[in-house]
């Protein structure tokens, strides 16, 4: 799930996101994902140029049916509407300083409480895996890069998940989860191998300056 919100975040379509009925058109999508024996669902919008709101993440507990339950649905309304105000602050904030990805700075993660509701709208970390509360967010978010890069580049070459099989040295079933995002059974370093399978150089460089381990990070610059 989070994979696909990551994607959302690039202004990609994961596989796994269809668009959720009754809304119209294709701005507000649900992502389905089945764990062991629960079914998870999260619901995004799109329909805002430069920002992607979550509406909401919850675990399918009815066993009748594939639809969405009503007041899923009624709460997804209703914070479909707080995100339409919510945009139209910042669009109303001529002096509000935003990068051209929305990337919120510390002071920029305070609250903004809605008009209409006790709820609350709150920034993005940068890093969606911890939003989602993971504790290894950042191995998360670096896998979901990389996963990203691999998946561009077997577009770019046309190759179907047979070929891609055949030149990577996974089988077509792990191809296809790869993806489609699931990577519970890749680790970096393997996925680093396939970027080298793939044709592309990975180099990794640690800063020569010593930070608090709290403080130091992993990140992929991808060209």
């Amino acid at each position: 799930m989070g994979y696909a919100l990551y994607q959302a975040q690039l202004g990609l379509k994961a596989p796994s996101a269809k668009p959720l009925r009754g809304f119209g058109g294709a701005s507000v999508l649900e992502i389905i994902q089945d764990h062991e024996s629960d079914t998870y669902r999260a619901v995004y919008t799109v329909k805002f140029s430069d920002l992607v709101y979550v509406l909401h993440d919850f675990q399918k507990k009815s066993k009748k049916g594939i639809a969405t339950p009503k007041p899923d649905i009624e709460l997804i309304k209703r914070r479909l509407r707080m995100a339409e105000e919510d945009y139209k602050t910042l669009q109303d904030a001529p002096n509000r300083k935003r990068t051209k990805k929305m990337k919120a700075t510390a002071k920029e993660r305070k609250t903004r409480k809605s008009k209409v509701s006790s709820e609350k709208v709150e920034p993005s970390s940068g890093n969606v895996f911890a939003d989602l509360g993971f504790q290894d967010a950042e191995e998360r978010l670096l896998k979901a890069k990389l996963a990203t890069k691999i998946a561009q580049l077997i577009e770019k070459k046309g190759w179907t998940q047979a070929q891609t099989a055949e030149r990577t040295a996974l089988d077509q079933p792990k191809v296809s989860r790869l993806l489609r995002g699931q990577l519970s059974g890749f680790s970096a370093d393997r996925l680093f191998a396939v970027l080298n399978r793939l044709g592309h150089s990975v180099e990794v460089h640690i800063s020569a300056k010593e930070r608090a381990p709290e403080k130091s990070h992993t990140r992929v610059m991808i060209g």
